[in-house]
């Protein structure tokens, strides 16, 4: 039920069980309609850069949900930057320029 509820309506995954919040398809289908999702995904999930960087893939605008400590990473910052110029404001500020 939940699942589905997620997939109608993202912003449910706020309210969502742990289950939910840390399964990464679940949270990368929501990220996909609403970038704030990232911010509601556990933080196992949140801290995994390879699954931030998959997030990032889905849907760049989730950059600014991405924990201050990971946007110094400099495949993080590229695949954000590519993507969306305008979102090198969410970047660390050491990579910028």
């Amino acid at each position: 039920f939940m699942i589905s509820a997620i997939a109608k309506q993202p912003s449910v995954l706020r309210y969502a069980g742990d289950r939910q919040r840390n399964n990464a398809e679940v949270v990368l289908g929501a990220v996909k309609s609403e970038p704030r999702a990232l911010e509601w995904a556990s933080t196992g999930l949140r801290n995994d850069r390879d699954f931030v960087l998959r997030a990032l893939r889905v849907n760049v605008g989730a950059l600014q949900y991405v924990p201050e400590h990971m946007r110094a990473d400099r495949a993080i910052a590229m695949t954000a930057a590519k993507s969306r110029g305008s979102l090198i404001q969410f970047i660390a500020e050491e990579l910028r320029g």
